[in-house]
């Protein structure tokens, strides 16, 4: 075909058709058939929106020849090459297939996939001021296509998700009738209309008058500036499809996010305080909009993009940064921490059979990360009808029957794989009693149990057990607190706790010896470390640019809290045993107690909740630890 354009980086295959169409003075529709991607009847102009995920590999060939590129060129104008990254691609492909099978596009494109309408940037459709760019307009990008694309951090602006003159949505693909109106390209047949024009009927039940309205001019309103923390969060979702980012990264980090942004949509307005005032309203309005089709919605619904599940992010941008932003805040925090939120909306979320959940349950046990899985399982899982009080069992009870349990001798692991604090996955897999919940942070329970896992790995005494973790001398550790009468079933509940321990022991054993951690060795390497004054100084710098204050807390004790938290992720130890607190870095007789100052704030900040000042520095000391990590053995 002659005076082909080259596609543009990002450029969906529609976007493509419609700056070739407006080059060549053709219809659009009709470029698509001219590219063998449509019937071989000349005046077909209906293309499929499976052509949205990919072009089999002889077509993929012809077109190609066509326009002179690569093949893989073509592949990239359609969303197939993010199958590996994106998790609602790789369902609408049906992914993974048997060797030898092709990708086959679904029906009904999943959650999480515009494909009935695309969100826009001005600015983008507008062009970079190149003279082809200006003629024809800049790319219908790709990712406009994906919900999790809210804004374009170049211009900075949130993306549109309606045309300005009909207030339909933008891209708009889908005329009704169900199920094979679900087009490509939005009136294939029309020419003349610039790329970047909206090409929806102006009015309901008028077809053949169309808006027209460009959409690479401003609007009459002008456009809302993006704040900076969904500006980085943006720049972060799109640096999972770069190639610095391994796909099953990727993969995992989107599997996650889907999941928890269910649970935020499920339990709205329990988040709402997270978000300002027009983000919360546009959640609050995709919700009502979708309460209102509930009651007639049935399987033979026409598709669409915002549907009746939770599982679908909202229309709007602001709406669905909104979203984003809030599961992205709880996954950043650690497992314990996350566990103990989730906990929190667990009472106001719906039961797991509820319709709206979609496919919720199925993505978390196929695709979400297993540390991830377990929180979610754990925080959510159906609570048991309360016991009565004499059945109760104490935490007086459960210590000095924990200290008395023997477990057989267990392979698989050794004594040094043991941290002096249980990880919050492993205390998880051991303690599931919801009647007795059991805080995730106390230091008596997780010693113990630290304690019973070293003598399950080698053959030690408790004492000796305690010494080999590294817990200072004359800790009353092993002094168990005073008795309460043991319940009527207390053999019973002694019985579940040593089975409680036998499964965190074999999961332990089941882990790969290559991944398995000498905590011993990271106790013995950093033994003296603590945090210099530039990168404590670098520490504040950032929590100053972000909150625009200085720390509440005082700077010595901030100092020693945030070199305690880092020392504590490197060597999988309580805070209050970081070198900071001991001589010769602190004075001699320094207490070590939680009522210490900087011990207090230490056990705070890893407590805090996502909107605390103190969340912005969490990302950054687990950037310090890794970093300690990476350093080479002496």
């Amino acid at each position: 075909m002659a005076r082909c354009l080259v596609p543009l980086p990002d450029e969906s295959l529609p976007g493509f058709a419609l700056r070739l169409g407006h080059r060549l003075h053709l219809p659009p529709g009709h470029i698509l058939w001219r590219l063998g991607l449509l019937g071989s009847q000349t005046t077909s102009t209906l293309a499929p929106s499976g052509r949205l995920f990919f072009i089999d590999p002889v077509k993929r060939e012809r077109l190609a020849r066509i326009i002179g590129t690569a093949p893989q060129t073509v592949d990239q104008l359609t969303l197939h090459p993010l199958a590996s990254r994106f998790p609602p691609v790789a369902h609408a492909l049906g992914l993974p297939r048997p060797a030898g099978e092709l990708p086959k596009p679904r029906q009904i494109a999943p959650p999480w996939i515009l494909s009935s309408f695309s969100r826009y940037c001005p600015h983008c459709l507008a062009g970079d001021g190149s003279a082809v760019q200006q003629r024809h307009g800049g790319p219908w990008r790709r990712r406009w296509r994906l919900a999790t694309s809210f804004a374009c951090v170049r211009h900075r602006v949130f993306l549109g998700h309606e045309c300005p003159g009909c207030h339909r949505p933008s891209g708009l693909t889908l005329s009704g009738g169900w199920p094979g109106s679900l087009l490509l390209i939005g009136n294939p047949g029309l020419e003349g209309l610039h790329p970047a024009a909206c090409r929806s009927d102006a009015k309901v039940g008028r077809p053949g008058v169309i808006c027209g309205h460009r959409l690479d001019q401003p609007a009459n309103a002008p456009m809302r500036p993006l704040p900076q923390n969904l500006a980085d969060l943006q720049s972060r979702i799109d640096h999972l499809f770069d190639e610095e980012t391994a796909p099953e990264d990727a993969f995992a980090a989107f599997a996650d996010l889907q999941t928890i942004t269910a649970l935020v949509l499920a339990t709205w307005p329990a988040m709402a305080d997270m978000v300002t005032t027009d983000q919360k309203a546009a959640v609050d309005e995709h919700l009502a909009a979708q309460e209102k089709r509930l009651p007639g919605f049935t399987a033979q619904s026409a598709p669409r993009d915002d549907g009746v599940f939770w599982t679908y992010l909202p229309r709007s941008s602001i709406g669905a940064a909104a979203v984003l932003s809030v599961a992205d805040r709880f996954l950043s925090l650690p497992d314990g921490e996350l566990g103990q939120e989730l906990g929190r909306l667990a009472p106001r979320c719906p039961e797991r059979d509820n319709k709206r959940w979609g496919a919720t349950w199925k993505l978390l046990d196929k695709d979400t990360t297993l540390a991830r899985r377990a929180v979610v399982q754990q925080s959510l899982r159906k609570r048991p009808r309360p016991r009565t009080p004499s059945t109760a069992w104490s935490r007086r009870q459960i210590i000095p029957s924990l200290l008395a349990l023997k477990i057989e001798r267990r392979h698989g692991f050794a004594p040094e794989n043991i941290p002096q604090e249980l990880p919050d996955q492993w205390f998880r897999i051991f303690w599931t009693d919801a009647d007795c919940p059991f805080p995730p942070h106390s230091r008596r329970f997780r010693r113990t149990a630290a304690i019973l896992l070293v003598q399950a790995a080698e053959d030690m005494n408790a004492q000796q057990a305690a010494e080999y973790l590294g817990f200072p001398p004359g800790t009353d550790l092993l002094t168990a607190p005073a008795q309460q009468p043991a319940p009527a079933d207390s053999g019973e509940r002694t019985d579940e706790l040593r089975e409680s321990l036998y499964r965190l022991a074999d999961h332990l054993a089941a882990i790969p010896a290559a991944d398995h951690v000498d905590y011993r060795r990271r106790r013995r390497q950093h033994e003296s470390w603590h945090l210099g004054d530039n990168a404590f100084a670098g520490l504040v710098n950032r929590f100053v640019a972000v909150n625009k204050r200085k720390p509440a807390a005082p700077a010595d004790q901030l100092h020693e809290a945030l070199s305690a938290l880092i020392w504590s992720q490197v060597t999988g130890s309580e805070p209050c045993l970081a070198p900071c607190f001991r001589p010769p870095i602190a004075a001699p007789g320094r207490s070590t107690t939680r009522a210490d100052p900087a011990i207090h704030l230490a056990n705070r900040l890893r407590r805090d909740k996502p909107r605390s000042p103190y969340s912005v520095l969490l990302p950054l000391l687990a950037d310090h630890a890794a970093d300690l990590l990476a350093q080479p053995n002496p």
